[in-house]
């Protein structure tokens, strides 16, 4: 939740434009804040510039909305848009194990970065943080069922180095 909207309880959403068909009228979000949780339905939902804007149920005025500008939303995955070959949702990809093609063990992706140019997988292992940019030629199998990701490892940066290993 990005802001309040008008008098009545309106709220601005900063969504990615393949998530905003998810959020649409009569579905269930929930709305998770450090001080707040709520449970709702969307009443209506429309884009608007820096998102799209949506009256939340049990929210009927600016006060309250404010109260969770800041939150996060979340819904089931099951109501998620399908995605094409080779797009995968952020929590898909959160806790999948990671290899090279010899069978090296990086570890875990724990966090996804946005840069701008592209995504960062953020592994976690025993060889401390290694950073997996989401590139063809890095990242060379996606496998979401088996919780697997195969990388090139020459592409990997080992934090707090400016060189790379293998």
């Amino acid at each position: 939740m990005t802001r309040a909207h008008g008098v009545r309880g309106s709220l601005v959403i900063a969504v990615d434009p393949s998530m905003a068909g998810a959020i649409a009228p009569g579905k269930p979000i929930e709305l998770r804040a450090a001080n707040t949780d709520i449970s709702a339905e969307v009443v209506s939902a429309g884009p608007t510039r820096g998102g799209k804007l949506v009256k939340v149920g049990g929210i009927d005025d600016r006060t309250k909305a404010e109260t969770i500008v800041g939150a996060d939303v979340y819904m089931d995955a099951d109501q998620l848009p399908s995605l094409g070959d080779g797009e995968y949702y952020e929590h898909d990809l959160i806790g999948c194990s990671v290899v090279a093609e010899d069978g090296k063990d990086f570890g875990t992706v724990t966090e996804i970065l946005k840069t701008g140019a592209n995504d960062v997988y953020v592994i976690s292992g025993d060889e401390g943080e290694v950073l997996a940019p989401a590139v063809a030629g890095v990242i060379l199998d996606v496998d979401v069922t088996d919780r697997r990701i195969k990388v090139e490892a020459d592409g990997l940066a080992y934090s707090g180095t400016d060189k790379k290993r293998s």
